[in-house]
């Protein structure tokens, strides 16, 4: 059997979205979300939400954390990785070990059952890599421009925007919603660690990888969230 820990990081001070994290989304906590999918997907032994905040504590059923983290490790240049280190430092200071470490973002209420499971099936054939989810750009990367101060457009690409989108191959971002690794490969792991090579994609459709940053996108999230009816 796999132990395996997920991590849900929810600080207090969000800033483009105030309280994002417990935010209303179609009527429940947009975090409520994700936490039901991780429960209904069976596949975790302990789901620990990572927070500073006590408003955000006393809104969370207990059982999901089992301590703070402290404000040290909450403001906006915290990378991900400092937050899971430091949540799976204190299990193993109390003596508890996992097999697999995972991190879910508290805004992915597109994210699905079966895209946790399968996305366990795709690490447990690759151990020895680090499983993001991505989804593809809507257009050709190479179409891009820089706008310059006078609204100039500098094209990032040279002559690129002339061509098809059959021209270029289909490109990927990390959307920024799970993320999962072996312990024997996480423990091995700093913020200078070069990853570039270890990652592999776990694709999420396009319609389903909303970036929930600003006003919009949660409008354009809980949208696609009634027609799918997730």
């Amino acid at each position: 059997m796999i132990d395996r820990l997920v991590i849900i990081p929810a600080r207090g001070n969000s800033k483009r979205i105030r309280s994002k994290n417990i935010k209303k989304f179609n009527g429940k906590p947009i975090i409520n979300y994700s936490i039901k999918n991780l429960e209904k997907s069976k596949l975790f032994k302990k789901i620990h939400i990572s927070t500073e905040s006590k408003k955000i504590a006393n809104k969370i059923n207990k059982k999901y954390i089992d301590f703070l983290r402290p404000k040290a490790l909450s403001g906006d240049k915290v990378s991900t990785l400092s937050v899971m280190q430091y949540v799976v430092n204190k299990y193993l200071e109390r003596g508890i070990f996992f097999n697999e470490i995972w991190c879910l973002s508290a805004c992915s209420p597109l994210i699905i059952v079966k895209d946790l499971i399968q996305a366990s099936s795709l690490l447990k054939k690759n151990s020895k890599k680090i499983i993001i989810t991505v989804s593809s750009f809507h257009t050709p990367i190479e179409w891009g421009f820089k706008m310059l101060r006078n609204k100039q457009l500098d094209p990032i690409l040279k002559g690129a925007y002339k061509k098809n989108s059959q021209n270029f191959k289909k490109k990927y971002f990390d959307t920024g919603d799970f993320i999962c690794m072996n312990y024997k490969l996480f423990k091995n792991i700093n913020n200078k660690t070069s990853l570039d090579k270890m990652y592999l994609g776990f694709e999420i459709p396009k319609h389903r990888a909303v970036d929930i940053d600003e006003f919009e996108d949660w409008k354009i999230a809980e949208l696609y969230h009634k027609i799918l009816k997730i």
